[in-house]
């Protein structure tokens, strides 16, 4: 955050800038409290049910509160990606609230960097990135003691001691809303609610999941993706006889594989679906978890430690007699 030279009313940034046709954004980064305490929710608006219900999926509390939020407190490597966020005026009338200046240095002007300035009674409305932001205000109010973590987070070595730096993208639409701009238009506000909603469209329509293999290749955090992954690893599941690298999760009878990842992965929840909390739904995030976690999981089974896990998911894909 730029501190120099602020009025009371306006906030600046050190941020980069480019144009993608006639959307300008701004990428920078916004401490923690002020991510959270001054980002808001569509629905915290007022008068704004047809802006609400077209630019945020219903928010999932409890996802953001649980999978989220343990993600963020167990430690170890983490990182979401930028904050989308649109500046939405109180109404109409307020025809300016946002400007932009270059970076000079050494008398020339530094490319894509600019000093951004916002005004302070302006709406920042997340339109990608809720869940996340709803998981950060948890951390905060669990890091400053407003929201206590629970006993059992404390046994599960939750920690909100670490604040975060949160990447965040600004969009605006042309000049609108622009100090200096104010003849552009007079109806600012509608005119950025009718081009937030065709953006909060196009990101979530072009968006493509991660196909289900991938997602088992990559995820560290689940038990049915890190055992799967560890027989691979050790070499005791051959790679040439798992197809691991396709969308489907079927084999068809042209295809020289005995099984497929997918079905690798369901094996594994069903020897272990007795242990739902502990093992399946719960996330291990921590090199620590991940450890206790596959010696518990993996080289044994609470319930059949003679033969175990690994054994188990091998003799149920049959690959091994």
């Amino acid at each position: 955050m730029e501190l120099d030279n602020q009025s009371p009313e306006t906030i600046e940034y050190k941020a980069i800038s480019g144009k993608f046709g006639d959307v300008r954004y701004f990428i920078t980064t916004l401490d923690q409290s002020d991510a959270v305490e001054n980002i808001q929710f569509a629905d915290d608006i007022q008068n704004s049910w047809s802006f609400s219900e077209r630019v945020q999926r219903k928010l999932d509390e409890n996802r953001a509160n649980t999978d989220i939020f343990r993600y963020l407190a167990q430690g170890g490597i983490r990182f979401f990606n930028s904050i989308v966020i649109v500046l939405l005026p109180n109404s109409n009338d307020q025809r300016e609230f946002w400007d932009f200046s270059e970076v000079r240095s050494q008398g020339k002007t530094v490319e894509k960097w600019v000093n951004l300035k916002l005004y302070k009674n302006v709406a920042r409305i997340v339109i990608d990135g809720q869940h996340r932001l709803l998981s950060l205000k948890r951390y905060w109010n669990a890091h400053t003691g407003k929201e206590p973590l629970s006993s059992q987070q404390m046994n599960e070595n939750f920690n909100c001691s670490e604040t975060f730096d949160i990447p965040v993208v600004y969009l605006v639409f042309g000049d609108l809303g622009r100090v200096g701009h104010a003849g552009l238009s007079e109806t600012v506000r509608d005119e950025i609610i009718k081009s937030t909603r065709n953006i909060f469209t196009v990101i979530n329509k072009t968006a493509k999941s991660i196909d289900k293999q991938t997602q088992l290749l990559l995820d560290d955090s689940k038990i049915s993706a890190l055992i799967p992954r560890k027989l691979l690893e050790e070499r005791i599941l051959e790679e040439r006889f798992i197809r691991w690298s396709s969308t489907s999760t079927s084999l068809t009878q042209s295809e020289p594989y005995l099984t497929t990842l997918d079905l690798v992965s369901q094996c594994t929840i069903e020897l272990l679906k007795d242990y739902p909390k502990q093992a399946l739904k719960k996330s291990f995030n921590s090199p620590t978890e991940r450890n206790i976690a596959l010696e518990t999981y993996y080289e044994s089974h609470p319930k059949l430690p003679e033969i175990g896990t690994k054994e188990s998911v091998m003799r149920l894909t049959g690959m091994k007699p």
